[in-house]
């Protein structure tokens, strides 16, 4: 009989984009796999490739950023519910409710194989809003709560989720596994030279405030009164359900400015990076910059904030350069650099192919996991 592998995730786009693939080696390798998460948010296409690849699927409605007590007590009973249906050997939590959320309903139906995986710690701990300053507590203690004890399974993106998580869990920090991003594909990113003409400078992600695309705005406009030939591209799309999302009000002043090119999300994110000569990610805190990663197997140059998550994918003056957060002058003189400078920019751009070849690869990535999943399965069939 195979081995029930569950993952609890918040959304099907998100798991189309970043574990679709992990899913499919694992079912390869001789597991069975469900998805449990709220679909259909972005139309049917997640859910469609999901069921395609193999993978039963199941609702649950997430609200990932409802505070209604009423709705949440909902997605737990059905969470509950569908454990105990299921009955999963394995379950495989991502991110904050569905950690919180999945560990109570696992520890409630027996499941004693657990992976908490954290991408990162979102909006409420990267924000500074009064709202998020009063939710950031009571979400810390939560947090603990679901994870304290689990000495196995958990895992971050980047060295310093690693120091909290351990810290929440009252593990040793050796315990909390360090996963560089969800695998990139090296044959669907392969290295190609970078375009000709004018230097188009790209971020690629959802339009969010906490992703500093309004210092990345600014640097445009910065550039744009040094008269640098430089094109400022932004490729993604809102994410209503996100409190840091850009408004259509602010989106159409950018576009009506023409600081910025605005180009809605895509499915070719290789093309994407074809058509640019660097990939930029200014923000405020990433779990990983998974953009970043995938630029760098294209072998773009790289620049972003020197925040978590993204030093883990930037190294600084050798596959790219790193500015301060919330700073739209360092972020334009960086560009400018880039821009200017043929030779230097190139030779970051080469070295961030063989980085992302070492360290990145969706085949080390995968292997990883799966052996962590072996390793709970066992400690979780011990007395």
């Amino acid at each position: 009989m195979a081995t029930h592998l569950a993952f609890l995730i918040t959304e099907d786009w998100y798991f189309r984009q970043h574990f679709l693939a992990l899913a499919t080696a694992a079912r390869a390798a001789g597991y069975d796999v469900s998805v449990l998460c709220r679909i259909g948010e972005c139309g049917p296409e997640a859910a469609d490739a999901i069921r395609s690849a193999g993978l039963a699927l199941h609702a649950v409605d997430f609200q990932r950023s409802g505070l209604n007590p009423f709705k949440d007590l909902a997605t737990r009973h059905r969470i509950s519910r569908l454990y105990r249906d299921l009955r999963p050997d394995i379950v495989h939590h991502v991110a904050l409710k569905p950690i919180i959320y999945g560990q109570a309903a696992a520890r409630q139906t027996g499941v004693a194989a657990r992976i908490n995986f954290l991408p990162g710690f979102g909006h409420v701990f990267a924000a500074d809003t009064l709202k998020t300053k009063l939710l950031r507590p009571m979400v810390s203690r939560a947090l603990a709560r679901a994870l304290k004890g689990e000495e196995i399974g958990l895992m971050v993106m980047n060295q310093d989720d690693q120091q909290q998580i351990a810290g929440l869990a009252e593990a040793d920090s050796g315990a909390v596994t360090v996963l560089p991003g969800t695998g990139v594909d090296l044959t669907r990113f392969p290295e190609v030279e970078e375009p000709s003409g004018p230097i188009v400078a790209t971020y690629l992600g959802r339009l969010l405030h906490d992703k500093g695309l309004r210092e990345l705005v600014e640097a445009g406009s910065i550039l744009r009164q040094r008269g640098v030939a430089v094109t400022i591209r932004l490729v993604g799309a809102p994410d209503p359900s996100n409190p840091a999302s850009i408004d259509a009000g602010t989106l159409a002043g950018w576009r009506r400015d023409g600081v910025v090119e605005l180009h809605p999300w895509t499915d070719d994110v290789p093309g994407v990076w074809r058509h640019a000569h660097l990939a930029v990610l200014p923000s405020y805190r990433e779990g990983f910059g998974m953009s970043l990663a995938e630029a760098a197997a294209t072998g773009r140059a790289l620049i972003a904030s020197d925040v978590a998550g993204c030093r883990d994918v930037v190294r600084d003056g050798v596959t790219g350069l790193l500015v301060p957060p919330r700073d739209a002058i360092a972020l334009a003189e960086a560009i400018e650099r880039l821009a200017r400078d043929t030779d230097t920019r190139r030779r970051f751009a080469g070295m961030a192919r063989r980085d992302s070849e070492q360290r990145f690869a969706l085949e080390r990535i995968t292997r990883t996991v799966l052996e962590l999943y072996e390793t709970a399965l066992r400690a979780g069939c011990s007395p």
